[in-house]
């Protein structure tokens, strides 16, 4: 019996040096991280990051799940579907505080995927609205979509709940200026057509502010080959000819017509300007140079 019960208590002697070594060894990983973070310059690596951060335990001393602490690292990398991985192992460490929410909010609004990111901040923000990071990833979500109405509509709630927090309201009329200063750009008054050798290559679809900011569409790419082959993101594989502003498309089995559309470029704003005159508003894409050269495997 003695035996057993020493037994017992050393076993428990070395999970508690356990445990409490990986939360040193957590605490101490954290804080350089943070600074890094805090500096706005990220100068660590993803690999270094996840080197330093244990398995357990799996939240710091906020219960902030120790997975999103790699999200930033990973947008830098490009590395978005492993971004959100990251966020969703965050809900299920913690569900109760929209960690999750919050940065697949920052993670499509990176994406330019800005739809997606009003939805997940609301969530983020309505879920648990005592985290001002929550109101302002919203927010800047907001003044992308230059959506002035909305602004004032969640800071109408968020007053409502914190009416003696200045965080809220500095945030609230920084937003909303933002908002009202720009617009999307478009109209291009030097556009005109653009030669086929210039064309070649890769165009990602772009939304252009006022103020120089350019989101990018992930969804949407173009691309067009020297010898004459249309494809893009979502399946098309078309052969085509540039004539001045006409762009006619072409089945590559029977060269058939497909459609003629419009295109242009303005040299200014380096944008491509596409135009489908069957459209029912006939309204125009934008598209900018992401690469010279086309999709291989034409």
């Amino acid at each position: 019996m003695k035996n057993f019960l020493f037994s017992l208590i050393l076993l428990l002697i070395v999970l508690a040096t356990l445990i409490n070594y990986s939360v040193y060894m957590s605490m101490r990983a954290q804080f350089p991280i943070r600074i890094d973070k805090q500096s706005g310059d990220l100068k660590l690596s993803l690999n270094e990051v996840e080197k330093m951060l244990p398995s357990i335990p799996n939240v710091d001393i906020a219960a902030m799940p120790l997975s999103v602490y790699k999200v930033p690292y990973q947008l830098k990398e490009g590395k978005v579907e492993e971004a959100l991985k990251s966020a969703a192992i965050a809900d299920k460490v913690n569900p109760y505080t929209r960690v999750g929410n919050y940065f697949r909010a920052r993670i499509y609004s990176f994406a330019g995927e800005l739809d997606k990111a009003q939805v997940e901040a609301e969530r983020a923000f309505y879920g648990w609205p005592k985290n001002i990071d929550h109101y302002k990833v919203l927010n800047e979500v907001l003044v992308s979509k230059l959506d002035t109405a909305a602004i004032e509509k969640v800071f109408k709630y968020a007053d409502s709940l914190f009416p003696e927090k200045k965080g809220y309201k500095e945030d609230y009329i920084k937003s909303l200026n933002l908002a009202r200063a720009g617009y999307i750009v478009t109209i291009y008054l030097d556009a005109n057509e653009i030669s086929k050798n210039f064309l070649i290559g890769q165009w990602q679809r772009a939304y252009e502010y006022s103020y120089g900011k350019v989101v990018y569409d992930p969804n949407t790419v173009l691309s067009f080959s020297n010898e004459g082959v249309f494809k893009d993101s979502k399946g098309a594989d078309y052969f085509y000819t540039l004539n001045n502003v006409d762009l006619e498309l072409y089945f590559r089995n029977n060269r058939q017509k497909i459609k003629s559309l419009n295109l242009s470029y303005s040299p200014g704003n380096k944008t491509l300007i596409l135009i489908d005159p069957l459209t029912p508003d006939k309204k125009p894409q934008y598209f900018k140079k992401i690469s010279d050269q086309s999709v291989i495997n034409q």
